[in-house]
């Protein structure tokens, strides 16, 4: 009886074991599999300058909607890191089936099926994250780029804190919605749409040698743009097109402005 008890004791330990494993096995199982759009310009999340590709970074969070629910998941590159597996992380609903409506990063996240949100976004030189998406009908996932990117290198004798873009024929900030148009991602303004956007920095960037702000904006041709670029002293510079001019903004494209030593003055004196 001693025996048996023991045996059955050990039958319970094995089993309980194989279980954990299973459940284990069971929560790293591959939920997505995603490749990216390699565009014109440097790019999410670690750039290659040498090969000029872009890769993803293990950990990675992207937020994937199908119409009734959303969830979130991390990734797992892999090989060069041009694809990542990504995995649920416990956070939303575990999505299992389409169609599918994901995003990177997860900061534009709209709230809602098909829509995105811009917001104060800072940017950094080497290393930025153009907003992207993501449709499909099943688990494999290809992100392409939402937007066109002005990369504004600024040398001046000055701590900036702050770039104001406004536009009054476009809108460049708030929520959109996404539509897949012929396979590329279309961004259409809403109601909550805005003309202006506000790339904020998370600390005062020094430009004595010159530094280069990437302000990601949304495709178009834009006839009637001011980008200011204000420091941490409330002196502030502001970049116009003149009458006639336009400036178009190609999604998934960079276009170069060159800035250096511009006039700041007070933010008082020029309102």
């Amino acid at each position: 009886m001693k025996n048996n008890h023991y045996r059955l004791v050990a039958c319970l330990c094995l089993m309980a074991l194989f279980a954990f494993a299973s459940c284990q096995k069971e929560e790293r199982r591959v939920a997505f599999t995603a490749t990216m759009e390699n565009p014109t310009i440097q790019g999410k999340t670690v750039f290659n300058s040498t090969t000029g590709t872009i890769t993803w970074e293990e950990y990675d969070n992207i937020y994937i909607y199908n119409p009734d629910n959303w969830g979130w998941y991390w990734a797992e590159p892999t090989g060069s890191g041009s694809t990542a597996n990504f995995y649920y992380d416990d956070w939303g609903t575990e999505l299992t089936s389409g169609p599918y409506f994901a995003l990177y990063p997860p900061t534009i996240n709209g709230g809602g099926y098909q829509q995105v949100w811009f917001t104060n976004s800072p940017e950094v030189e080497d290393s930025f994250t153009p907003p992207m998406c993501a449709f499909s009908n099943t688990n494999q996932l290809k992100f392409k780029n939402l937007c066109g990117l002005i990369q504004l290198k600024l040398t001046a004798e000055r701590d900036i804190d702050r770039i104001e873009v406004y536009t009054e024929n476009n809108y460049i900030g708030g929520y959109f919605n996404v539509r897949n148009i012929g396979g590329v991602p279309t961004l259409v303004p809403i109601e909550d749409s805005r003309h202006e956007k506000c790339f904020a920095c998370d600390e005062a960037v020094n430009c004595s040698e010159g530094y280069t702000f990437n302000l990601f904006l949304p495709p178009g041709t834009y006839t009637k743009m001011e980008i200011t670029i204000i420091d941490t002293d409330d002196n502030a510079c502001t970049l116009s097109l003149n009458e006639g001019e336009s400036l178009t903004v190609v999604r998934s494209e960079g276009f170069p402005i060159t800035v250096v030593y511009p006039t700041f003055s007070p933010i008082s004196s020029e309102e």
